[in-house]
């Protein structure tokens, strides 16, 4: 009896990326002027118009600022990835005359997966100030955000002190808020390689 010779064709999935390529989550940012929806919300009162505007970020409407204790401003990132994020603040420079930020001990919040850790920050817009720190992103800390949880930062009016201008120009602003990724999301492959052919008996 005569054999014939088995041919197996077999598709093997070949990625056309390397091993271990990735894509990084989008920044996100939110504007006190120009976020829309729930991505930007006030509480407590005396919140106000500014023409102080940071140059780290597009928004060019202004920014939000008031000097009322206990006044709250909250900046909720649309997530997209779940991960960890380092997140950042910034506003623009102050002047005698802007509402722009003059304040000492801020505080702000990360709420988020963990909890809730606060840190206080000086807002010292005037460009006479000592450490002025305008028109920088301001390290706040880093936080797992998840979608859909109501993760946020709060900034908070807990100013006890101002470095120019007196008590009455003691506004702390709402401005922005940077969120930058440090989590990588897998980008899968959707080419196909070449087909292999075995032969055996």
């Amino acid at each position: 009896m005569r054999r014939y010779p088995v041919c197996v064709v077999a598709a093997v999935l070949v990625s056309s990326l390397p091993a271990g390529l990735a894509q990084a989550a989008p920044q996100i940012i939110v504007e006190s002027k120009c976020s829309s929806g729930a991505a930007y919300v006030e509480g407590g009162t005396g919140w106000a118009n500014s023409s102080a505007k940071s140059a780290r970020t597009s928004c060019g409407g202004g920014s939000r600022s008031t000097k009322d204790a206990a006044a709250y401003a909250d900046f909720v990132p649309a997530i997209v990835a779940d991960g960890l994020y380092d997140v950042y603040a910034t506003w623009g420079q102050a002047t005698s005359n802007n509402n722009g930020p003059n304040a000492e001990k801020v505080q702000i919040s990360i709420i988020d997966r963990d909890g809730t850790r606060t840190t206080l920050v000086n807002m010292r817009g005037l460009a006479s100030c000592t450490s002025a720190n305008s028109d920088q992103l301001i390290y706040i800390g880093r936080g797992f955000f998840q979608a859909n949880r109501g993760h946020k930062v709060r900034l908070s009016n807990t100013a006890n002190g101002q470095c120019a201008l007196g008590v009455g120009k003691r506004f702390v602003s709402a401005d922005a808020v940077v969120f930058n990724s440090l989590d990588l999301t897998p980008t899968l492959s959707t080419s196909w390689g070449s087909l292999k052919v075995i032969y055996r008996n």
